[in-house]
């Protein structure tokens, strides 16, 4: 950590604990956006490629591996002011979502400062598109 950024934190090798910032309208659906400076700061994931689960720390809402949902890291700059905003430490934001359909697989519902694991080991072992994160 050089620059100050408290968050993401890795706990494991490519496991990052970091809170939720809350959702923007500025991420397209299947992207998590964290602030681009603590993202290189803190974490070794490659913007664009890289692809992370979550889950919740308490480890509620867990999921077999081939329904869980993977997130792109992007990285979050004045571009994006919105998402921005709610990742000034490093925070993970979500996409907006309208509806959550719990029964076609869609995640829990996270709330904002709720503590979470960015999982980002698949995307280490299996570098060039994983099928189950496509």
């Amino acid at each position: 950590m050089r620059a100050g950024y408290p968050y993401p934190i890795e706990t494991l090798k490519h496991w990052y604990v970091t809170p939720i910032g809350g959702q923007s309208i500025d991420l397209k659906p299947g992207q998590i956006g964290l602030n681009r400076e603590a993202l290189a700061d803190n974490t070794d994931l490659v913007l664009y490629q890289d692809r992370v689960s979550l889950s919740k720390m308490d480890g509620t809402g867990s999921q077999p591996f081939f329904a869980k949902k993977y997130f792109e890291v992007v990285p979050l700059s004045k571009v994006c002011p919105d998402a921005l905003y709610k990742s000034l430490n490093g925070e993970a934001v979500l996409p907006q979502q309208q509806k959550v359909n719990h029964k076609k697989g869609f995640m829990e519902p996270f709330l904002v400062d709720e503590f979470v694991v960015l999982n980002g080991v698949l995307s280490q072992r299996y570098p060039r598109g994983y099928a189950g994160f496509k």
